[in-house]
């Protein structure tokens, strides 16, 4: 009996985000498990998928170039090649604009079900990622292909452009699975009319990834997790008023551990070096999405800006508190937080110059254990619904 073929549509799969490749990783980590012949889609064209047995393929978004010239009518081609794709989905001789979008193109022809899982966000603040999914559904109804969206987040939308192609997935889908239930859920609900949709946690939570890397205990003191991102501090003075805010609500023997969620991360969290002083800091490498998964669940306490600094935290009952200076942010950290139970913990950059941020750190450092427990028991009712689309899709397709 032939296999069965899935075609898992990534997101940041080689450009950096720990949390969409370990979504990604995930999915495939699960259907070649179940049989399936697995392809995905990256950003780079020297990243493979970790996973044994998966097809690795260029995503459709995505190009390369050296010159400015070849930025200008590579970046024509692309929008081309996006927007064009479903007319030539069918198709199966190779055609020449479609550059690398014939070889995505053959790998979709060959799969039995579609799958979004671990794409990033669908929202007006990356309108070529709505338009690239909006094609690729628009491709899979006209070849009567399944698809599936696992863990999505939904929103802000303030753009009219991005809500009306943002329903037309929504409702293209056979099934999607958001990955809260504030923002996120409110939107689907909003957006679809086959109340096709449900929500689970995100599907990083639960996986754990093929890579370790051991951080060496604090034997005195608690070893605190750090992930900001320069968008939060943009300026010198700003980091070292956070420094110091650190050094004011931890004891002398704590450490604090420098962790890049991204590759991106890496620069502005070796900039707070200085004002906390080195023998203070263990500084995490870039590492892979497993990695950095392990090393978060080494520490007493996180800090994160981003979405998935957050997720690796909680889902491994390490109590966290997140940080963001825009709405986009603000929503995706205060969705996974709430729901592993944790309220009140998501905090405006403004919020460490009035004093919220350090009141509430330290109430939180003197609460460690009855915080973990907490988290556990959210823990164990959110695992019920992990892998949700997944398995619905072995019964459906």
């Amino acid at each position: 009996m032939e296999k069965k073929k899935i075609l898992i549509i990534g997101g940041d799969n080689g450009g950096g985000s720990a949390g969409d490749q370990i979504m990604c990783e995930a999915a495939c980590d699960f259907f070649v498990k179940n049989g399936y012949s697995v392809y995905t889609d990256a950003q780079s064209i020297d990243w493979k998928s970790p996973v044994k047995g998966v097809t690795t393929i260029l995503q459709l978004r995505k190009d390369f170039y050296k010159t400015k010239f070849q930025r200008v009518l590579k970046s024509i081609l692309k929008i081309y090649r996006i927007i064009t794709f479903p007319l030539f989905c069918r198709i199966k001789r190779p055609l020449p604009l479609l550059l690398h979008g014939n070889e995505f193109r053959i790998c979709f022809q060959n799969s039995n079900v579609i799958l979004f899982a671990g794409c990033g966000g669908l929202t007006d603040k990356y309108p070529l990622n709505v338009l690239m999914w909006w094609s690729i559904t628009k491709a899979a109804v006209k070849c009567s292909k399944p698809v599936y969206i696992s863990g999505v987040g939904i929103g802000p939308i303030h753009s009219i452009f991005c809500r009306i192609l943002i329903r037309k997935i929504v409702n293209n889908a056979n099934f999607v699975t958001v990955r809260d239930t504030e923002e996120s859920l409110m939107w689907v609900k909003r957006l679809s009319i086959k109340n096709n949709y449900d929500w689970v946690p995100d599907d990083a939570c639960f996986y754990k990834g093929m890579d370790t890397y051991s951080v060496e205990p604090n034997p005195n003191g608690r070893l605190i997790g750090i992930n900001i991102m320069k968008t939060i501090f943009p300026t010198s003075s700003s980091i070292e008023f956070f420094c110091k805010e650190l050094l004011q609500i931890t004891d002398s023997m704590d450490k604090f551990c420098l962790i890049p969620v991204t590759h991106e991360d890496y620069g502005v969290l070796i900039s707070m070096l200085p004002y906390i002083g080195l023998e203070r800091c263990v500084v995490i490498p870039c590492l892979s999405p497993s990695a950095i998964k392990n090393v978060i669940s080494q520490l007493d306490f996180m800090v994160s800006a981003r979405y998935h600094g957050c997720v690796f935290g909680v889902s491994q009952e390490i109590p966290t508190i997140a940080l963001y200076a825009e709405e986009y942010w603000e929503n995706k950290n205060t969705g996974v937080l709430k729901m592993f139970g944790c309220q009140n913990v998501v905090f405006s950059v403004r919020d460490i110059e009035n004093g919220k941020f350090r009141s509430r750190m330290k109430e939180l450092l003197n609460n460690l254990e009855d915080l973990k427990k907490s988290i556990s028991r959210y823990k164990a009712a959110l695992e019920n619904k992990s892998q949700f689309v997944y398995k619905k899709i072995l019964r459906d397709v």
